[in-house]
């Protein structure tokens, strides 16, 4: 199955999707934004293009579990993605995944961090996701 993933930034957005065999993951595009409906709409778009299946949102937490002001923003987002698609759409711990993704880029780029850590950080999401399903 086609599953697109979202790693929501406050001003960037990584989006990332496997093939149907759930085999390969590979990042999609970064959305340069700060509002949810110009995430959404690309998401969906996405979604569609690919003919995705599912979606898969990184929810934020605070490295002891507890909400962060930053879960409650992707919660408000995961709420208005299920008003607008009839997609399943999961959530999953994304605590590192960003830390993961830069030391990545990082070894693979000769430490220069790029706008690309965050599509990297849906890859990273999407594998945990498909790993833990």
């Amino acid at each position: 199955m086609v599953i697109v993933s979202v790693d929501l930034g406050q001003k960037r957005t990584g989006i990332a999707a496997c093939d149907r065999d759930e085999i390969l993951c590979s990042p999609v595009c970064v959305v340069h934004s700060d509002g949810h409906k110009v995430v959404l709409d690309r998401v969906l778009e996405v979604c569609d293009k690919r003919g995705a299946e599912a979606i898969v949102v990184g929810m934020p937490c605070n490295m002891d579990g507890t909400e962060s002001e930053r879960t409650v923003v992707t919660n408000s987002f995961v709420r208005k993605l299920k008003g607008r698609t009839k997609l399943a759409v999961h959530t999953i711990d994304e605590r590192l995944t960003t830390v993961e993704a830069e030391e990545l880029w990082g070894k693979a780029r000769g430490g220069k961090p790029r706008d690309d850590i965050d599509a990297l950080s849906a890859v990273i999401i999407l594998e945990d996701y498909l790993n833990n399903k």
